[in-house]
């Protein structure tokens, strides 16, 4: 499973400690187009969260966040 590294800077949403966490492409989104990425973050008060995301022209679109689910943090560590 590839894994990379991207610093994400946003300013929709108060995720400041999002700052260059690995990313990586969860099984099931193998042959999404745009490709979509997973990742696993902190909100501000240290709760963990888990995103969705994709590139586009104009940047990062996180079109999912919530708190981390326990199926969510098995999938990504697969």
């Amino acid at each position: 499973m590839p894994i990379s590294t991207v610093c994400l800077v946003t300013r929709f949403l108060p995720l400041t400690n999002l700052a260059c966490q690995t990313i990586r492409v969860r099984e099931r989104d193998r042959d999404t187009e745009p490709q979509r990425y997973a990742l696993i973050g902190w909100s501000d008060t240290g709760l963990p969260l888990e995103l969705c995301l994709v590139r586009t022209d104009f940047g990062v679109l996180i079109f999912h966040a919530n708190y981390l689910t326990e199926s969510f943090r098995k999938e990504f560590y697969q």
